[in-house]
């Protein structure tokens, strides 16, 4: 995590991912509850709760975000082909040894 006064470390455990894992995983941001531990000038911030909070990035600024498109977006800018091919794909033909 990172705001005007420096960063640190957001610790989610495994219990706290698997009931916030969707907040997790496609929030742009979010609100996290929860402990702050420092020590050694190392700040955690331990997640208690986590809330999806993407709807209030339009009132961060007055221009216009423009929202990353994932991959299942494709379909409405197709990804071109490409012309080039895997190195595992070329066929090495080794050279000849004729011994006459």
């Amino acid at each position: 995590m990172e705001d005007e006064t420096g960063t640190a470390n957001l610790v989610i455990w495994p219990k706290t991912f698997a009931a916030f894992r969707k907040v997790v995983m496609t929030a742009r941001l979010i609100d996290v509850k929860g402990r702050v531990q420092r020590g050694d000038g190392v700040i955690h911030v331990v997640a208690a709760s986590l809330t999806d909070r993407s709807d209030v990035l339009s009132r961060l600024s007055n221009e216009r975000l423009a929202l990353p498109m994932s991959h299942a977006d494709e379909v409405n800018r197709p990804i071109p082909a490409s012309r080039q091919t895997h190195p595992r794909d070329v066929q090495v033909i080794p050279k000849s040894r004729d011994f006459h």
